[in-house]
């Protein structure tokens, strides 16, 4: 699957090139810009394979920018030139590739889908022109033979979390690990949220009791007005454990408390997801899970209710992947090893 990253002025192709992406089975919308300013930021944290730009971009340089993109990260540029009449075929320099752009607004169905199939062959072709089949192949059996070994998946959320928690969990369905939660919710909401949950999921669900051993397959959400730490309880095992410290940042529970707490227990094998949410916590806690080499994943703006949290996360260097809330439910169980279908 191609990760691509799209950098449109325009508001309607953006959402139609959004679309495009999502529902092509070999392609995935890796991030969206509406200029260059934030783009250097998003390939040095989202690692897109490729990107598109449409030349409809205010105040710039597209070619001297996208050879600055390739310079820094040597990622294959696609150009999208409005077609003059001058130009029916692609030309190429070095890793930018100048195409005629398309009239989106007129596209069928299939002929989105074939425009998004030309870019990922384009996208492998290039790589491999570029000496890129060698590593391309490394990374593949990389990934194949040294799957991390998860041991929990923590989930910190916000704003509009109890829907996207409810959408979430019911894609994933079960996992071998449990998955625990912090979600910023007020004290006569926590146990109506859990027994709601527990209507229309299949996981089971549980507002966490101290000192309680996770079960797989369990998820288990911190109560309110309590942080949620990790014990270890030997090298395999470990428990949940309830803190009644002071607010971090104002909030009880907080989620850099939960993360900070099971980086420096589980290690890389954490597998902490920051969805939708107003504020900054949970960048901190990213950063730490990071440092102890294991995987972040942030909720991408385009499904946010609110982009504040998964955004300071990104932006302080924490985040492994950004993904749409459609598409976390699978790279969990992708890096969960579970198949899925």
């Amino acid at each position: 699957m191609i990760r691509i990253l799209v950098i449109s002025g325009s508001m309607v192709n953006r959402s139609i090139i959004k679309q495009m992406f999502t529902e092509c089975q070999r392609t995935h919308l890796a991030g969206i810009a509406a200029d260059y300013n934030e783009v250097f930021n998003m390939c040095r944290h989202l690692h897109p394979d490729a990107i598109l730009i449409d030349n409809i971009l205010p105040n710039t340089s597209n070619q001297n920018m996208a050879k600055l993109i390739c310079k820094d990260f040597h990622i294959p540029i696609f150009l999208m030139r409005s077609d003059n009449g001058e130009n029916n075929a692609c030309t190429m320099t070095n890793y930018v590739t100048e195409l005629p752009k398309p009239d989106f607004t007129v596209l069928n169905t299939q002929q989105l889908n074939d425009f998004a199939l030309s870019l990922v062959e384009k996208t492998e072709r290039l790589r491999m022109s570029a000496g890129e089949c060698e590593k391309v192949v490394k990374i593949k059996k990389t990934k194949t033979d040294e799957k991390p070994q998860i041991k929990a998946v923590l989930i910190g959320v916000s704003t509009g979390g109890p829907l996207a928690m409810r959408k979430l969990l019911s894609a994933i369905d079960d996992l071998p690990v449990p998955i625990v939660v912090t979600q910023h919710i007020d004290s006569s909401f926590d146990q109506n949220m859990v027994t709601w949950l527990n209507n229309t999921v299949k996981m089971p669900i549980h507002l966490v009791n101290n000192s309680v051993i996770p079960q797989k397959g369990h998820v288990y959400f911190a109560p309110a007005n309590k942080h949620l730490t990790f014990a270890a309880i030997n090298k395999r095992d470990f428990s949940l454990v309830l803190d009644d410290g002071p607010p971090i940042n104002h909030l009880k529970p907080s989620v850099d408390k939960m993360f900070t707490s099971a980086a420096s227990v589980l290690g890389d094998g954490c597998l902490a997801v920051l969805l939708t949410g107003m504020g900054t916590d949970g960048a901190a806690g990213c950063c730490a899970v990071k440092k102890a080499n294991g995987y972040t994943i942030a909720e991408s703006e385009e499904s946010c209710v609110v982009f504040g949290m998964p955004k300071a996360a990104l932006y302080s260097g924490g985040i492994t992947e950004m993904l749409t809330l459609d598409c976390i439910a699978r790279r969990i169980k992708e890096l969960c090893q579970q198949e899925t279908p």
